[in-house]
């Protein structure tokens, strides 16, 4: 079926205030959640309707890598309770840690070496030895 001109100017118009949200997005957030999760403030809520964020429009391609993805959410998740171990035991909590990373070479499974393998692929041989010496991004 075939949509009609009033049907897809809805749709056209939906996408572009999706894809305006996704750079500007009015309301209050807990300094805690992030903007994901921002209370709309009620004019911006009435102007955008049930319309949701787009999502990314330009995606680098190293999102697409897990191991990227796994260092990103590292950073956002899993760091501030490293911060905080780190504030608690001092140097015994960073001997702590270096020993969690140890171990943890040991449980990688094929899962986490494929993962080795395609961001040492993606990035190239030189590329790869160069991010090791410059360390992550």
């Amino acid at each position: 079926m075939p949509l009609t001109k009033p049907c897809l100017i809805l749709r056209l118009a939906a996408f572009v205030i999706g894809c305006l949200r996704e750079f500007c997005d009015f309301g209050v957030h807990d300094d805690v959640h992030g903007a994901r999760d921002v209370e709309l403030l009620p004019w911006w809520r009435t102007f955008v309707g049930s319309v949701d964020r787009i999502g990314r429009l330009v995606v680098d391609r190293r999102y697409h890598l897990v191991v990227d993805r796994t260092l990103a959410w590292v950073e956002r998740s899993v760091v501030p309770s490293l911060a905080m171990i780190d504030a608690c035991y001092h140097e015994a909590g960073e001997r702590l840690l270096r020993l969690w990373i140890e171990a943890g070479h040991e449980r990688l499974t094929n899962r986490h070496l494929a993962a080795i393998r395609e961001f040492e692929y993606a990035y190239g041989r030189q590329r790869f030895e160069a991010l090791q010496r410059e360390g992550p991004a």
